[in-house]
């Protein structure tokens, strides 16, 4: 029972509206601090600097990238350092987060943050993620089967802030790409993730049709999304294809990189 609690907090966490999510936002992050006179890249450069952030360098294709590691489940720590960069550029940036792979889960999975908006992803059972044996039966015998497909909405703070280190679990290490993004681009993203939720119908992990709403969750993604297509990252079925196309991009800004406190740094720093 235990099991499946934490199970289902973690698929079907409450997302509460879009004015309502930016309104508890704004409460708990506060007003913007982002400098308009440089890039994403230069603000992110003077946070690390101010606030002492533990940060790194990696290269990719031949350039540094920032990478910013934030750890989590430590309390008014990890909220202090999701808070400081999601107040300097969450309203200026589109963020994939790439969930690196585990023994629970050795395909990945991708989901994106749009601006200050919602932490859109399509999730599913079928051949990826293993329900609690009790969740599986109350499925099956409501439903007739124990897939089932998330096509989700949530507030990517809240959902961060929220990682606990699981006893005897495997740690878990997320990497949030950092792209700029203008308040169009913000708001046509938003609208086309916003109706994608309503089509998606099925999750096909080696992907599907998209013309019936069948999906794997990076197609569902960056299927036709042109703030990703236009810089190149393209239609892509899996999650560890996307995040190589997604950090090959010259438009990459900066790397957040989350991870449970028992994930050494050397392997953090280990990822598609």
């Amino acid at each position: 029972m235990r099991a499946t609690l934490r199970a289902a907090k973690e698929h079907f966490q409450l997302y509460r509206g879009d004015r309502i999510e930016k309104w508890a936002n704004r409460i708990k992050v506060g007003r913007s601090d982002f400098n308009k006179k440089h890039s994403v890249k230069k603000n992110l450069v003077d946070l690390v600097k101010t606030k002492n952030m533990n940060h790194y360098y990696a290269k990719i294709d031949g350039r540094d990238v920032l990478h910013i590691v934030v750890d989590l489940a430590q309390g008014n720590a990890t909220k202090s350092s999701i808070r400081d960069v999601l107040r300097r550029v969450g309203g200026e940036t589109v963020e994939l987060n790439y969930k690196g792979t585990t023994a629970k889960d050795r395909y990945g999975h991708v989901a994106v943050r749009v601006g200050n908006g919602a932490l859109y992803d399509l999730n599913g059972t079928q051949g990826v993620a293993t329900l609690p044996k009790f969740m599986e039966r109350t499925l099956t015998f409501i439903r007739g089967k124990k897939d089932l497909t998330f096509a989700r909405k949530r507030n990517m703070r809240k959902f961060m802030e929220g990682r606990k280190e699981m006893p005897n679990a495997e740690g878990s290490v997320y990497y949030g790409m950092l792209f700029a993004a203008s308040h169009a681009e913000v708001k046509q993203t938003q609208k086309l993730y916003n109706e994608r939720l309503k089509q998606a119908t099925n999750f096909r992990m080696g992907g599907g049709d998209s013309s019936k709403g069948e999906y794997s969750c990076a197609q569902f993604l960056t299927e036709g999304v042109p703030f990703f297509n236009s810089r190149g990252v393209g239609k892509n079925i899996g999650a560890k294809s996307t995040t190589s196309a997604a950090k090959s991009s010259l438009q990459l800004e900066a790397v957040v990189v989350y991870k449970t406190p028992s994930v050494p740094a050397k392997k953090a720093q280990q990822y598609p």
